[in-house]
């Protein structure tokens, strides 16, 4: 009887994750709490646009196996894997081999701009912005994609900034290596010594 009652008063229960829906109510069963967090970051994630809107913008070269291995070797070690299990130490682990294998599943992927379902599907990981949340926006979304699409996304985020950075000024600080919000409040910082320096 006693072990029936732990059951029921266990701390395991208060750390299911209990939320609430969009009208206030506490949820209680796992079903009803997987359909509102499914709701939520549909709405959280939602995209107006075309299935494909990519399509008729692909006007680039094909992916180089240098340009892989680069995005490989710039790749994080020991970030968690998504769905397929995949991490980059294995990636990296297959050599020349592998810069191959994974330089023609990005080209196909690139050229047809088609991205098989089980590489798009990433691991949602929800963690607590407060104790006691029970809201969804109380929650940090954190997804774990494949390292897969993230080294094709980095190929391809690589290629705009090499392009983007020959075309936006020098004064220009956010969005760019080596030039974010610190350096530009650095250098009003300096601007407002010198100013006060002579005035």
């Amino acid at each position: 009887m006693c072990e029936e009652i732990k059951k029921f008063t266990s701390n395991k229960i208060k750390a299911r994750g209990n939320i609430k829906n969009e009208k206030g109510e506490i949820l209680m069963e796992t079903e009803q709490i997987i359909k509102r967090w499914s709701e939520y970051v549909e709405q959280l994630f939602d995209d107006n646009r075309g299935e494909n809107p990519i399509q008729s913008f692909l006007q680039g070269p094909c992916i180089l196996a240098s340009e892989v291995a680069e995005a490989l070797k710039h790749m994080k070690s020991g970030k968690a894997c998504g769905i397929d299990g995949i991490n980059t130490e294995m990636l990296k682990a297959l050599g020349d081999f592998g810069i191959e294998v994974l330089t023609n599943l990005c080209n196909c992927m690139y050229s047809t701009a088609y991205i098989p379902e089980d590489l798009k599907t990433s691991v949602l990981i929800l963690l607590p912005k407060k104790p006691k949340a029970k809201d969804c926006s109380d929650y940090r979304t954190i997804s774990l994609m494949c390292h897969i699409l993230k080294l094709l996304l980095s190929i391809i985020m690589r290629r705009m900034s090499q392009k983007i950075e020959r075309e936006i000024s020098d004064r220009q600080t956010g969005f760019r290596k080596n030039s974010g919000t610190r350096e530009a409040i650095f250098s009003l910082k300096v601007t407002a010594e010198r100013y006060l320096e002579v005035h």
